[in-house]
């Protein structure tokens, strides 16, 4: 990969995950409010910078400020991941929540990696 692709697709994903944190708080994704508009997510040159190391591997230095921070609330808002709802996310779904309760976290997958070692163990 190029040095500048590789630059560039590090600034792409590194700016959207700082809105994602900083906007939605890590509960929603960044989306232009006006879907026409030419506002992309990058970060601002003036508070970061990209270094490539020997490895070839990139990597950003800085931290955003208040401005950066205005103006990515300004041009973006936040589409909250399923459970969270709110400007910023913040607040939980309660329209999403389970009926009767929910399973714990995790506990389809262990079920059906459960019954795949049973399936294999049988060998059917």
């Amino acid at each position: 990969m190029s040095s500048d692709l590789g630059s560039y697709i590090v600034n792409v994903t590194s700016a959207a995950e700082l809105c994602s944190l900083r906007l939605c708080r890590n509960n929603g994704r960044c989306v232009r409010k006006a879907w026409k508009a030419p506002h992309y997510l990058h970060l601002n040159p003036a508070s970061f910078h990209i270094e490539a190391s020997e490895d070839r591997e990139f990597h950003v230095k800085g931290e955003a400020s208040e401005a950066d921070l205005a103006a990515m609330a300004q041009k973006f808002s936040c589409h909250c991941y399923q459970g969270y709802e709110g400007a910023d996310c913040r607040d939980l779904d309660t329209a999403d929540t389970c009926s009767g309760g929910c399973p714990p976290p995790g506990s389809l997958g262990t079920l059906c990696l459960l019954l795949l070692a049973g399936h294999s163990s049988i060998g059917l």
